[in-house]
């Protein structure tokens, strides 16, 4: 289970945004779900797909969005 959720950089990398741009994301309450896990944000693989697929607005984050997947 631990593969399936990644840390707050690989998160990122893979929503291919700043660190800081996500932990602004994630303070707003606006960003994808993540636990708390040893004091850290990690984020689960498959509720990061589904909040990119949620954000879709035009083919573009569509397609970055079957990238994320084609690599989790």
């Amino acid at each position: 289970m631990d593969h399936d959720l990644l840390y707050e950089a690989e998160a990122a990398e893979r929503l291919r945004i700043s660190v800081p741009t996500l932990r602004r994301i994630r303070a707003s309450g606006h960003g994808p779900a993540w636990v708390r896990i040893g004091g850290r944000a990690r984020y689960p693989l498959a509720d990061l797909i589904a909040w990119l697929s949620e954000q879709s607005r035009d083919p573009l984050p569509r397609r970055i969005a079957r990238e994320v997947r084609a690599h989790g």
